[in-house]
């Protein structure tokens, strides 16, 4: 996968015991995501950056019992991140993703007044739109 690695979308735990076959436990709609927004915004994305010395390692999936996130997040089935794009707000990514649903059909929903950017691909009822929801 260009721009990202595996160590990005899971947990140390998960990576140590699964290697590089780790990334089967994400839906592959929110590898395609991550992949084309990296692309079409031209900017670094930051998942998980644990394997880097840095304290991110739950954004991805996660594990049951982790003790991080709702008992019913999408992140335990392997259907959302978080990330941070550089040098963008999450708002204004967040506004960015609305404003181009069409392209990003994949996510049908984004959490609200957080200062990371955590996309879903949850099925809603609705998919003409994406959902945001409250943290």
């Amino acid at each position: 996968m260009e721009h990202f690695v595996v160590q990005e979308f899971v947990p140390p735990e998960v990576y140590e015991k699964t290697g590089e076959a780790s990334i089967q436990l994400i839906n592959p709609a929110m590898t395609a995501f991550i992949q084309a927004i990296r692309e079409d915004l031209g900017k670094p994305i930051t998942i998980n950056n644990w394997h880097k010395g840095g304290p991110f390692k739950y954004r991805g999936f996660r594990p049951e019992g982790c003790g991080v996130g709702a008992g019913h997040s999408a992140h335990l089935s392997g259907k959302a991140l978080d990330f941070d794009v550089e040098g963008s707000s999450a708002d204004t990514i967040r506004e960015y993703l609305v404003a181009n649903k069409n392209k990003y059909q994949m996510i049908t929903r984004l959490e609200d007044a957080v200062n990371w950017v955590h996309a879903d691909c949850l099925p809603i009822g609705n998919l003409s739109r994406i959902h945001i929801f409250a943290p």
